[in-house]
């Protein structure tokens, strides 16, 4: 997750690639934004929104959406 630089993971630069990734209908972007939601990494944290997103990988054919949203 955009995490190799010192200093820890930026999660809201991650975010920022996440969406991008999204974009094309990449199901490990949209899964990880997510993941983002669901734990709060960076923002607040909305199960709403990790919901939808997994939801969305889900569709996409992600084993780990699937098994997020079980």
């Amino acid at each position: 997750m955009h995490g190799w630089q010192r200093g820890g993971i930026d999660y809201v630069q991650a975010r920022k690639l996440f969406i991008k990734a999204a974009e094309s209908n990449n199901p490990v972007a949209i899964y990880n934004l997510g993941h983002i939601y669901n734990y709060g990494l960076g923002i607040p944290r909305d199960d709403v929104q990790a919901a939808t997103w997994y939801s969305k990988a889900e569709d996409l054919g992600s084993m780990s959406a699937r098994n997020s949203l079980a």
